[in-house]
């Protein structure tokens, strides 16, 4: 799988100041120079709100806070709030299924007929149902956030591929030394 692409200050290698000036411009004309702007439904909700103001800072101290970005950061932090909300529910529905037990083990067994543990057996399965309907959401919830990570380069991996390569060591090209006028080790 290829390398994404890096900015010039990443690149290794020789570059002349033509090619590094030019690449410089257009590595500037790709940001808008704007800042990055919350939405209304990210600023009327707290914990969203609360995780777009990490996340610029975060991207304020390397340089991408900026407008061209701000999409998907208003929607990042709208998919953590909706997790976040997601998993509020699922723990509600963990204290249910807990009640549901501790009423069906506090019968005795004169009480459990065949009505009542149909009763308790639908009510658990409605429970443990709507549990794993829950843990769905949160996946697909995750699984969309991870991609915008992946996506605007906020993961440890890509992190590590914007590090330069360490400077590597020419090797004796026979053939290279020969076409720039220099003399091969070897001669025939």
């Amino acid at each position: 799988m290829p390398r994404g692409a890096k900015t010039i200050d990443n690149c290794a290698g020789h570059r002349t100041k033509k090619e590094k000036e030019a690449r410089e411009k257009a590595e500037a004309a790709m940001l808008t120079g704007q800042k990055c702007f919350e939405r209304d439904c990210v600023k009327a909700d707290p914990i969203a709100h609360k995780e777009y103001l990490r996340l610029t800072k975060l991207l304020s101290t390397i340089q991408k806070n900026d407008a061209l970005y701000g999409a998907s950061i208003n929607r990042y932090c709208e998919l953590y709030s909706e997790v976040n909300s997601v998993k509020a529910d699922a723990v509600t529905q963990r204290a249910v299924l807990s009640k549901i037990e501790i009423a069906f083990n506090n019968l005795s067994d004169e009480e459990i007929t065949g009505d009542e543990l149909m009763k308790f057996t639908k009510l658990m399965s409605g429970a443990l149902a709507k549990i794993a309907d829950l843990d769905k959401i949160i996946m697909q919830k995750r699984k969309m956030m991870s991609d915008i990570e992946k996506e605007n380069g906020w993961t440890v991996l890509s992190a590590i591929r914007a590090i330069p390569k360490q400077a590597e060591k020419p090797e004796d090209d026979a053939l290279m030394k020969i076409l720039q006028g220099g003399e091969s080790s070897e001669t025939v």
